[in-house]
């Protein structure tokens, strides 16, 4: 029996090895990440700091997109390949939030499972 290729749990296993490797120069690094106190001030100010550059890239896709209200122009042409790379550094961050606080890969994907049936029958629903 053949297993499928698992995409998220590879690009969470990347992560982690190059979280690895960033932290033999960056000591400000907490690695591995089971070594992270989630109760700790310091666990969390590090999450918080880590989710605050998250927010930042997710800022910069912004500045791609075309659309200022006040704008007359028509051409609102957007660069998809500068869109992927702004919203792969936010996936990045994300990854290494999940990895931070001892996520998985293979519950994050139930819970977007879970999460993605409970909108639908929202939408079933008219909620």
């Amino acid at each position: 029996m053949s297993k499928e290729f698992d995409m998220l749990n590879d690009i969470f296993q990347r992560q982690r090895s190059l979280q690895e490797r960033i932290s033999k120069f960056d000591k400000t690094l907490i690695y591995p990440p089971e070594n992270i106190d989630l109760s700790s001030k310091e666990g969390q100010y590090f999450l918080r700091e880590m989710s605050f550059r998250m927010l930042e890239e997710l800022c910069e896709t912004f500045r791609h997109l075309k659309n200022k209200t006040h704008s007359q122009k028509e051409n609102r042409t957007v660069n998809k390949e500068e869109l992927y790379e702004e919203l792969a550094d936010v996936f990045t961050y994300m990854i290494n939030i999940c990895l931070f606080c001892g996520l998985d890969s293979e519950k994050l994907y139930e819970q977007y499972i879970s999460k993605n049936l409970k909108n639908n029958k929202r939408i079933d629903e008219k909620y």
